[in-house]
């Protein structure tokens, strides 16, 4: 019995492995504004790409994005926008390549900005600061004491759980052997 419930579940994790391989990077839900909202996303070849969206919990009024087509020329990449959204409102979304949909771990969703010009204050916001990643390899690192360090900053960033993260500069440093 464990050997017939074990190939399902198997097969199962191959599929949701082999959806995911069609997108590379992304989705990432960039600029945000009161009914507006763009999402890029770059694709393992081209495709074409739609999003379905609806205000979360609210599946019964999911609309579908223009189709677009991820070029080689572009690396196979697209910045989706998605208009007429209503304010303040959190959306779900899914992302839809050559007319399949492709699953992910967790939810896609994104929240267009509050309408809070001359009805409330400013809502608050905070923002990350960011440069100078230096991420060491002991096999690489000069003798002596490293540059650099781990990836712990990237993870105190998140879990602080900033409105947005901006990096200054100096994202990559090369050693001699790079």
């Amino acid at each position: 019995m464990k050997v017939i419930f074990f190939i399902p579940l198997l097969f199962c994790a191959q599929l949701l492995i082999a959806q995911q391989s069609e997108v590379v990077s992304g989705p990432m839900a960039g600029y945000s504004a009161h009914r507006e909202v763009h999402v890029w996303i770059q694709t393992a070849r081209e495709a074409r790409l739609k999003l379905r969206y609806w205000p979360m919990g609210e599946v019964s009024k999911a609309k579908y994005s223009q189709e677009m087509l991820t070029e080689d020329q572009q690396r196979n990449t697209v910045t989706v926008i998605l208009e007429n959204l209503e304010p303040g409102t959190t959306y779900s979304y899914e992302v839809w390549i050559d007319n399949k949909r492709i699953d992910f771990l967790e939810e896609s969703k994104f929240r267009t900005q509050t309408l809070w010009e001359y009805r409330m204050d400013p809502p608050d916001f905070s923002f990350a600061l960011g440069s100078c990643a230096y991420i060491n390899q002991a096999i690489y690192d000069r003798p002596g004491k490293p540059y650099g360090g781990e990836h712990q900053i990237f993870d105190r960033i998140a879990d602080l759980n900033p409105g947005m993260m901006l990096w200054m500069g100096d994202n990559v440093y090369l050693r001699p052997v790079d």
